[in-house]
Protein backbone atom coordinates (compact mmCIF):
# COMPACT_ATOMS: atom_id res chain seq x y z
CA UNK A 1 0.00 0.00 0.00
CA UNK A 2 1.29 3.25 -0.79
CA UNK A 3 2.47 6.20 2.03
CA UNK A 4 3.57 9.22 2.46
CA UNK A 5 7.12 10.29 2.60
CA UNK A 6 8.32 13.66 3.56
CA UNK A 7 11.99 13.81 2.85
CA UNK A 8 13.94 16.94 3.55
CA UNK A 9 17.76 16.86 1.68
CA UNK A 10 16.77 15.21 -1.46
CA UNK A 11 19.98 16.39 -3.85
CA UNK A 12 20.97 14.73 -6.99
CA UNK A 13 23.88 12.39 -7.30
CA UNK A 14 23.55 11.61 -3.55
CA UNK A 15 21.79 9.09 -1.02
CA UNK A 16 18.81 11.27 -0.52
CA UNK A 17 18.48 10.49 -4.46
CA UNK A 18 19.34 6.80 -4.41
CA UNK A 19 16.40 6.65 -1.62
CA UNK A 20 13.80 8.66 -3.65
CA UNK A 21 14.42 6.28 -6.66
CA UNK A 22 13.44 3.45 -4.24
CA UNK A 23 10.51 5.07 -2.49
CA UNK A 24 8.61 5.87 -6.15
CA UNK A 25 9.64 2.43 -7.65
CA UNK A 26 7.17 1.48 -5.01
CA UNK A 27 4.78 3.54 -5.80
CA UNK A 28 5.51 5.64 -2.64
CA UNK A 29 4.27 9.25 -2.33
CA UNK A 30 7.41 11.83 -1.66
CA UNK A 31 7.10 15.27 -0.77
CA UNK A 32 10.63 16.66 -0.83
CA UNK A 33 12.30 19.90 0.53
CA UNK A 34 16.18 21.35 -0.55
CA UNK A 35 17.96 24.12 -1.60
CA UNK A 36 17.42 22.28 -5.32
CA UNK A 37 14.53 19.97 -4.67
CA UNK A 38 12.25 20.77 -7.55
CA UNK A 39 15.03 19.84 -10.02
CA UNK A 40 15.20 16.06 -9.74
CA UNK A 41 12.42 14.23 -11.14
CA UNK A 42 10.08 17.32 -10.87
CA UNK A 43 7.47 15.54 -14.22
CA UNK A 44 7.05 12.36 -11.38
CA UNK A 45 3.45 11.98 -10.64
CA UNK A 46 3.85 10.76 -6.99
CA UNK A 47 6.86 13.58 -6.32
CA UNK A 48 6.01 17.19 -4.95
CA UNK A 49 8.81 19.65 -4.29
CA UNK A 50 9.39 22.74 -2.80
CA UNK A 51 12.85 24.14 -2.90
CA UNK A 52 13.69 25.94 0.61
CA UNK A 53 16.85 26.65 2.11
CA UNK A 54 17.22 25.81 5.62
CA UNK A 55 20.09 27.48 6.22
CA UNK A 56 18.38 30.91 5.82
CA UNK A 57 15.46 31.53 8.83
CA UNK A 58 12.34 32.58 7.01
CA UNK A 59 12.69 28.76 5.95
CA UNK A 60 10.04 27.51 8.77
CA UNK A 61 6.48 29.11 8.14
CA UNK A 62 6.43 28.87 3.95
CA UNK A 63 7.58 24.88 4.77
CA UNK A 64 5.08 24.12 7.57
CA UNK A 65 2.33 25.87 5.56
CA UNK A 66 3.07 23.77 2.35
CA UNK A 67 3.53 20.62 4.17
CA UNK A 68 -0.18 21.29 5.77
CA UNK A 69 -1.93 22.09 2.90
CA UNK A 70 -0.61 19.03 1.12
CA UNK A 71 0.10 16.27 3.90
CA UNK A 72 -2.86 14.71 6.00
CA UNK A 73 -0.81 12.39 7.57
CA UNK A 74 2.83 11.62 7.69
CA UNK A 75 3.89 7.27 7.52
CA UNK A 76 7.97 8.13 7.02
CA UNK A 77 9.81 11.44 7.71
CA UNK A 78 13.50 11.63 6.70
CA UNK A 79 15.85 14.21 7.42
CA UNK A 80 19.30 14.19 5.09
CA UNK A 81 19.82 17.63 5.21
CA UNK A 82 23.40 18.42 5.69
CA UNK A 83 25.99 21.06 5.31
CA UNK A 84 29.03 20.57 3.20
CA UNK A 85 31.42 23.60 3.61
CA UNK A 86 34.70 23.29 6.01
CA UNK A 87 35.38 25.66 8.87
CA UNK A 88 36.59 28.66 8.59
CA UNK A 89 38.94 28.20 11.73
CA UNK A 90 40.97 25.80 12.55
CA UNK A 91 40.38 25.82 16.34
CA UNK A 92 37.28 24.29 17.50
CA UNK A 93 37.10 26.58 20.21
CA UNK A 94 36.95 29.54 18.06
CA UNK A 95 32.77 30.83 18.34
CA UNK A 96 32.30 31.39 14.30
CA UNK A 97 29.66 31.08 12.15
CA UNK A 98 30.11 27.93 11.27
CA UNK A 99 28.82 26.27 14.65
CA UNK A 100 25.37 28.36 13.71
CA UNK A 101 25.38 27.12 10.38
CA UNK A 102 25.99 23.52 10.83
CA UNK A 103 23.45 23.79 13.94
CA UNK A 104 20.66 25.37 11.91
CA UNK A 105 21.20 22.96 8.80
CA UNK A 106 21.85 19.37 10.72
CA UNK A 107 20.00 19.80 14.04
CA UNK A 108 17.30 22.65 14.66
CA UNK A 109 15.06 21.50 11.32
CA UNK A 110 14.51 18.51 12.55
CA UNK A 111 13.06 20.14 16.06
CA UNK A 112 11.09 22.21 14.49
CA UNK A 113 9.79 20.11 11.65
CA UNK A 114 8.83 17.12 14.62
CA UNK A 115 7.10 20.27 16.79
CA UNK A 116 5.34 21.68 13.86
CA UNK A 117 3.63 18.54 12.44
CA UNK A 118 3.48 16.90 15.47
CA UNK A 119 -0.25 16.12 14.90
CA UNK A 120 0.35 14.91 11.49
CA UNK A 121 2.37 11.65 12.70
CA UNK A 122 0.43 8.41 13.66
CA UNK A 123 1.05 5.04 15.54
CA UNK A 124 3.43 3.03 13.09
CA UNK A 125 5.14 6.45 11.51
CA UNK A 126 8.74 6.19 10.75
CA UNK A 127 11.50 8.61 11.61
CA UNK A 128 14.96 8.39 10.22
CA UNK A 129 17.53 10.64 10.49
CA UNK A 130 21.28 10.75 8.43
CA UNK A 131 23.61 11.14 10.86
CA UNK A 132 27.44 10.43 10.49
CA UNK A 133 29.93 8.17 12.00
CA UNK A 134 32.05 11.64 12.36
CA UNK A 135 29.81 12.03 15.71
CA UNK A 136 31.39 9.63 17.33
CA UNK A 137 34.54 8.65 15.65
CA UNK A 138 35.38 12.17 15.03
CA UNK A 139 36.33 14.18 11.62
CA UNK A 140 39.29 15.46 10.23
CA UNK A 141 40.51 18.88 10.44
CA UNK A 142 37.42 22.03 9.91
CA UNK A 143 35.07 19.61 10.12
CA UNK A 144 34.54 19.58 13.87
CA UNK A 145 31.36 22.10 13.72
CA UNK A 146 29.59 19.55 11.80
CA UNK A 147 30.81 16.92 13.60
CA UNK A 148 29.29 18.48 16.62
CA UNK A 149 26.31 19.04 15.00
CA UNK A 150 25.52 14.88 14.05
CA UNK A 151 26.12 14.49 17.59
CA UNK A 152 23.94 16.58 18.91
CA UNK A 153 21.36 14.90 16.33
CA UNK A 154 22.16 11.86 17.63
CA UNK A 155 21.26 13.03 21.35
CA UNK A 156 18.20 14.02 20.13
CA UNK A 157 17.32 10.55 18.29
CA UNK A 158 17.96 9.08 21.83
CA UNK A 159 16.19 11.29 23.82
CA UNK A 160 13.00 11.80 21.99
CA UNK A 161 12.86 7.99 21.13
CA UNK A 162 10.51 7.27 24.50
CA UNK A 163 8.37 9.84 24.29
CA UNK A 164 7.61 8.76 20.46
CA UNK A 165 7.27 4.96 20.95
CA UNK A 166 4.70 5.82 23.96
CA UNK A 167 2.31 7.08 20.49
CA UNK A 168 3.99 3.70 18.48
CA UNK A 169 5.85 5.79 16.39
CA UNK A 170 9.94 4.64 15.80
CA UNK A 171 13.02 7.16 15.16
CA UNK A 172 16.34 6.10 14.17
CA UNK A 173 19.47 7.61 13.00
CA UNK A 174 21.65 6.15 9.88
CA UNK A 175 25.70 6.89 10.44
CA UNK A 176 27.33 6.08 7.09
CA UNK A 177 31.23 6.52 7.02
CA UNK A 178 32.90 8.25 3.99
CA UNK A 179 30.04 7.73 0.88
CA UNK A 180 30.57 7.91 -2.88
CA UNK A 181 28.02 10.61 -3.57
CA UNK A 182 28.24 13.53 -6.18
CA UNK A 183 28.49 16.49 -3.27
CA UNK A 184 31.54 14.51 -1.61
CA UNK A 185 33.16 13.81 -5.09
CA UNK A 186 33.18 17.31 -6.37
CA UNK A 187 34.90 18.62 -3.02
CA UNK A 188 37.71 15.98 -3.22
CA UNK A 189 36.69 14.88 0.06
CA UNK A 190 37.66 11.35 -0.08
CA UNK A 191 41.21 10.20 -0.37
CA UNK A 192 42.24 8.44 -4.23
CA UNK A 193 45.43 7.12 -2.22
CA UNK A 194 45.26 3.38 -3.07
CA UNK A 195 46.89 2.03 0.33
CA UNK A 196 44.90 4.45 2.31
CA UNK A 197 41.70 2.75 0.23
CA UNK A 198 43.07 -0.84 0.67
CA UNK A 199 42.96 -0.04 4.65
CA UNK A 200 39.68 -0.20 4.57
CA UNK A 201 38.46 -3.52 5.36
CA UNK A 202 36.18 -3.79 2.24
CA UNK A 203 38.88 -1.88 0.39
CA UNK A 204 36.70 0.32 -1.36
CA UNK A 205 34.10 3.41 -0.19
CA UNK A 206 30.22 3.06 0.51
CA UNK A 207 27.79 3.23 -2.55
CA UNK A 208 25.15 5.89 -1.85
CA UNK A 209 22.71 3.31 -2.67
CA UNK A 210 24.32 1.17 0.23
CA UNK A 211 23.35 3.76 2.49
CA UNK A 212 19.94 4.44 1.39
CA UNK A 213 18.76 0.72 1.08
CA UNK A 214 19.54 0.53 5.13
CA UNK A 215 17.21 3.33 5.26
CA UNK A 216 14.57 2.02 3.33
CA UNK A 217 14.71 -0.82 5.35
CA UNK A 218 14.00 1.13 8.65
CA UNK A 219 11.77 3.59 6.81
CA UNK A 220 9.44 0.15 5.73
CA UNK A 221 10.16 -3.20 6.87
CA UNK A 222 12.51 -2.91 10.11
CA UNK A 223 10.77 -4.17 13.36
CA UNK A 224 8.46 -1.94 14.53
CA UNK A 225 10.41 -2.52 18.34
CA UNK A 226 13.18 -1.30 16.83
CA UNK A 227 13.63 2.57 18.02
CA UNK A 228 16.18 5.30 19.28
CA UNK A 229 19.46 3.66 17.61
CA UNK A 230 22.16 5.06 16.10
CA UNK A 231 22.89 2.47 13.20
CA UNK A 232 26.64 2.67 11.58
CA UNK A 233 26.94 1.61 8.60
CA UNK A 234 30.75 1.92 7.56
CA UNK A 235 31.92 -1.35 6.21
CA UNK A 236 33.54 -2.92 9.33
CA UNK A 237 35.63 0.72 9.10
CA UNK A 238 35.60 0.98 13.00
CA UNK A 239 36.91 -2.02 13.62
CA UNK A 240 40.74 -1.08 11.69
CA UNK A 241 40.77 1.63 14.95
Amino acid sequence: MPKTALLFGLSEGGISQALADQLLDKNHRIYAVSRNACSYKNDHPNLNCLDMDFSNRGWVTPTVGWIRKNVSSIDMFVHMSATSTDANSDCPLELTDDWRNDFEVNVFPVVELLSACNDLFRPGSRIVVCSSNGATRGTKRRRFTYAAAKSALNGLVKGSAVQLARKGITINAVSPSQTLTKRVMQKNRLSTDEEAVNKLPLSRYAKSEEVSKLIYYLLTDSPEYLTGQIIDIDGGTALNY
